[in-house]
């Protein structure tokens, strides 16, 4: 368009004035689209932009604008997003691009363990879910791995998102927990049976025990035996453990009781059997088991039936086995005894058949008898004369001993006699300083006959028999004891000296006389073998004592027999000490003595020997 124009000038310048045609081109808006760069909020979210004109006071041109393009929701990298300017008289078009961003937000899936006991049920699994945007209707499933087992546990819980497509707006940080499964419940035995007796030599039988239980368990038992009154009679209790992977564990139990009332068994006993009575009774020792191990006391008592004698009868051994529940059992062993051996003379027999002159007739022996089984047993003595002459004679002497079984035994002795007139001198002394009388009849020999006449020397010393030497001269006496009988006529001349030694007057030596039977039992009386004046040594200095059993085996030896500190009192001393059985032994007994001239002579004696109990 023309548009006139002056210039007022100065006072340097003129004025001036004129028309121009001026022409006005459009102009640009000044224009400003801001991209932006959000975190996801849910929310549509578009550029900011100012549009305004280039007048002094610009024209607001935001309505010519159009930024619908930069307009977004969800997360992501916008790149040129178009805007434009619709433009007006006075402004150009205009257009342009914009990069813009929505950013993804943070979601954290946040898992809540579990746990449930073995056999149950899942429990609901939980979880948080942080950050997410409520408008958009994120939910989670929350599932595990799959398994039932304690041994598998834990278990893994994870959080499956939904819906999908709202998932891309959000960095999801996924945490998993665990799921475990507990055994807190112990396994369960299956019953067992009730307590049961048995005899003890039966097993005891138990039951397999089972069990039941979630997990994996041991089964294992222990048995407890407790005693019972006796050795035999116990109960044994068998426990059953039944101990899962967790340590939970459960018992029972089944208990049999164990009787004892079987009897121990004895071994059989030999049958009856018949001895003699001097024999031993050897009865067999008893033997006995238990069937069920029980300790058990094995006593015997001994019955004896007597016979029709003294050594006859029988003796029954009864053993009795006892075990420690009371349970007993008998068995028997009878020995019958019998008497069949006669009687036997103790001392040595006289010589059977002798000649002996009528002064010479020996004193008949005092014979004893011992019986094996009766012990001592009375002798019957007899005697007669036979084939009477006037220059001979025989004596017929007999001793006979009968026991009680009526076993007899019998010894003769024949004495075939002469007759003949003889004298017999004695000497002897006396001291004249000794007040006592001496009385001739003691000096005689043993068996002279009783009834003859003493004669004296018509010194008037003796009277009667009695001689007196008090004050007597010394010298030498004679003094005749005169037998006068049809039978046999003889003398014993005294020759009696007398003299002043009255200090050396001896006394004489008792007779060695064995008592043949003792009862070493412990009563105190007739303990040991008796042998009387074997103490004396001045008569008997020394001696020796042999004694054997019935088979003739030594069984005592000693020397110097003393009857107390060195007796024989029913044991033995050879090879080892122990108890003799009751019965007959021998005994062989050597001594010394001294004769008139102080010489020493050697002495025996034996004979049968009776130890009792």
């Amino acid at each position: 368009g023309l548009v006139a124009w002056t210039f007022d000038g100065n006072e340097s310048y003129n004025p001036a004035s004129g028309n121009a045609t001026v022409t006005i081109n459009k102009a640009d808006a000044l224009i400003t689209v801001t991209p932006y760069s959000l975190p996801y909020d849910g929310n549509p979210h578009t550029s900011a932009f100012t549009a305004i004109g280039v007048e002094s006071t610009p024209a607001d041109l935001t309505a010519l604008m159009d930024v619908s393009a930069t307009t977004h929701t969800n997360g992501g990298t916008y790149t040129a997003d178009v805007w434009s300017f619709a433009g007006n008289n006075n402004y150009n078009t205009a257009n342009g691009t914009v990069d813009n961003a929505i950013g993804k937000i943070m979601l954290t899936v946040t898992v809540d363990p579990a746990s449930k006991n073995c056999g149950e049920s899942d429990p609901i699994l939980t979880g948080t879910l942080t950050g997410n945007i409520p408008q958009d209707g994120i939910t989670a499933t929350y599932t595990r791995t799959a398994g039932e087992t304690v041994a598998g546990s834990p278990y893994t819980i994870s959080a499956t998102l939904v819906p999908v497509n709202a998932l891309d707006n959000y960095n999801i940080s996924y945490t998993t927990a665990i799921f475990t499964i507990e055994d807190t419940t112990a396994p369960v035995i299956a019953s067992l049976p009730q307590s049961t007796t048995i005899d003890c030599n039966a097993t005891p039988q138990f039951t397999q025990a089972t069990a039941t239980d979630c997990s994996p368990f041991t089964l294992t038992f222990l048995d407890t035996t407790n005693p019972g009154a006796c050795a035999g009679s116990y109960s044994i209790t068998r426990t059953w453990t039944a101990t899962d992977d967790s340590g939970n564990n459960a018992t029972a139990s089944q208990t049999i009781n164990v009787q004892d009332v079987i009897a121990p068994v004895i071994a059989v006993l030999p049958g009856v059997s018949t001895i003699e009575c001097s024999e031993i009774l050897t009865f067999a020792k008893a033997t006995a088991t238990d069937s069920c191990g029980s300790d058990f006391q094995l006593t015997f008592n001994d019955l004896t039936n007597n016979g029709e004698c003294t050594g006859s009868y029988s003796v029954t051994r009864t053993w009795t086995a006892i075990d420690s529940c009371g349970n007993t059992s008998t068995a028997s062993q009878t020995i019958i005894v019998k008497d069949t051996t006669a009687p036997v003379f103790v001392e040595t027999l006289p010589t059977m058949e002798i000649t002996v002159n009528c002064d010479q007739i020996p004193t008949a022996a005092k014979l004893t008898a011992i019986d094996n089984c009766s012990g001592s047993v009375p002798v019957i003595f007899t005697e007669k004369i036979i084939n009477v002459t006037s220059a001979s004679y025989s004596i017929i002497r007999k001793w006979n001993a009968t026991d009680p079984c009526n076993n007899k035994t019998e010894f003769i002795q024949i004495i075939n006699v002469t007759v003949s007139s003889n004298v017999i001198t004695v000497s002897s002394s006396a001291c004249n300083a000794n007040p006592a009388a001496v009385d001739l009849n003691s000096l005689l020999p043993e068996g002279t006959p009783t009834g003859g006449i003493w004669i004296g020397d018509n010194t008037g010393t003796l009277q009667g028999s009695i001689f007196t030497s008090l004050g007597v001269p010394l010298g030498n006496y004679h003094f005749e004891y005169k037998i006068n009988t049809a039978a046999c006529p003889r003398s014993v001349v005294i020759n009696m000296t007398v003299n002043d030694d009255c200090d050396k007057i001896v006394l004489g030596c008792g007779i060695i006389e064995v008592h043949n039977a003792f009862s070493p039992n412990g009563d105190g009386i007739n303990e040991t073998f008796t042998i009387d004046n074997i103490t004396d040594t001045s008569c008997y200095p020394e001696n020796t004592l042999e004694i054997y059993n019935r088979f003739g085996i030594l069984v005592y030896k000693t020397q110097n027999y003393n009857n107390s500190s060195n007796a024989f009192d029913g044991k033995s001393n050879v090879k080892q000490s122990s108890d003799l059985p009751k019965g007959t032994y021998f005994y062989i007994l050597n001594y010394t003595s001294l004769d008139g001239n102080n010489k020493i002579q050697i002495n025996k004696k034996d004979g049968y020997l009776y130890l009792t109990r």
